[in-house]
């Protein structure tokens, strides 16, 4: 419900935009103040402002996918706009402020402002800004990055000295995932050779639709290569239920995933665990957990990491896939070893990277809870806007070295 809160808001700061653009445009370039050329410009941008809601009311087929992917990219131009517009208000009402106090007025600073050359720059400047952090962030979002880990972990795991872990998380098959980025994501866990692959949550987008094509995606994701196979868990994001601009609606119907989700992965023969503990090769556990959001259907809550450790021998590693990176004390207290998570991206786009690490204990990347190892990936997909800025797009190659012999 939270998109519908917003919208009003959006759409205020897209008329503040076209209307300070619209009279840069016609004081740094006569020409164009004329209504032959406003017209043709201001009928282009309220289609870019409205095609995410458009999108969202449209049935589905290609041209709703193409909608929703622009208005998914003008949500991100909106962020850096605001990043890079407000704060330049903000000074100018200082200086005008100032000024005022000296007897000026403000229309009278405002006008002698646009007359100068620096009005033109700075417009010419803030463009170029918000156009570049959405091309990077554009590309940068699809350049997948593999990040290396190391831990120990001082338990006997059997004749395993070490095990290569591969962890994924936040695919987000769907409207910014197709068969081109999944070919590259499993072509670079391949490369790895990992042992085990750990997906960790939010495998779809919500809308099942979406995907670009379901065969295809299943027959590239059943090429990944590992000695012990595929675990995975679902996310708060792998439940059938409609979309606007990466937010989710609620609704009086339980929030599942749909049927044509599970198919999915189990036709790609992925072993997937609902609060359930699994002992590899009689040589260490993995704990696959409900998400916290939505632990699945027919149930109002998961199962306590406290139940579930019940199920394992302390004396063995114990790995926890589980998708949030919620209640690590509680986790590593009641024995975890290395716990992989992902739903945070990260933060995604500047900003949002110093917000996460107020809100998580751990946003993204790695840190020791106790003597639990805590791995959280930015994720291998994109959420919402499809660009990146300030975090990786990322698989995770974690070597876990088992000393307790």
């Amino acid at each position: 419900m939270i998109a519908l809160y917003l919208a009003p808001v959006y759409f205020l700061f897209d008329i503040w935009i076209l209307v300070m653009y619209l009279r840069w445009l016609g004081i740094t370039f006569k020409p164009l103040k004329s209504w032959y050329f406003r017209i043709p410009v201001i009928l282009i941008y309220l289609f870019l402002v409205s095609s995410i809601g458009i999108a969202f009311v449209m049935p589905v087929g290609i041209l709703q996918k193409i909608l929703k992917y622009i208005g998914n990219i003008w949500i991100g131009v909106n962020a850096f706009c605001f990043q890079v517009l407000v704060p330049v208000a903000v000074i100018r009402w200082i200086l005008f402020l100032r000024g005022k106090k000296k007897g000026k007025t403000f229309r009278s600073m405002r006008q002698a402002f646009r007359e100068t050359i620096w009005y033109r720059v700075l417009g010419l400047v803030l463009s170029l800004t918000v156009i570049c952090c959405t091309v990077y962030g554009i590309y940068h979002g699809r350049d997948i990055k593999v990040k290396n880990f190391e831990v120990d972990i001082q338990k006997d795991a059997g004749d395993l000295d070490s095990l290569n872990v591969v962890m994924i998380g936040d695919i987000h098959f769907g409207y910014n995932v197709g068969v081109g980025h999944t070919r590259k994501m499993v072509d670079l866990i391949n490369a790895q050779n990992p042992d085990i692959i750990l997906v960790a949550g939010d495998i779809f987008d919500n809308e099942y639709e979406a995907l670009d094509n379901p065969e295809k995606l299943i027959d590239i994701v059943k090429t990944l290569k590992a000695k012990y196979g595929v675990y995975s868990v679902y996310g708060n994001h792998d439940i059938q239920e409609k979309i606007l601009a990466g937010f989710t609606f609620d609704h009086k119907s339980e929030k599942a995933a749909d049927e044509r989700m599970d198919a999915f992965v189990e036709a790609c023969g992925w072993k997937h665990l609902r609060d359930e503990v699994v002992l590899v090769d009689d040589s260490f556990y993995i704990v696959g957990r409900n998400d916290e959001e939505r632990p699945g259907k027919g149930l109002k809550e998961r199962k306590s990491i406290q139940e579930l450790m019940k199920q394992t021998d302390q004396e063995k590693p114990v790995i926890i896939l589980d998708h949030e990176p919620r209640d690590l004390k509680e986790q590593a207290e009641a024995g975890g070893d290395l716990c992989v998570n992902g739903h945070v991206h990260g933060g995604q786009v500047f900003p949002g990277t110093l917000l996460m690490k107020l809100m998580w204990e751990n946003a993204w990347g790695y840190k020791q809870i106790g003597t639990m190892h805590s791995v959280v990936t930015s994720g291998a997909g994109i959420w919402g806007p499809p660009m990146r800025i300030g975090t990786d797009t990322e698989i995770c190659q974690i070597t876990v070295n088992f000393t307790g012999k």
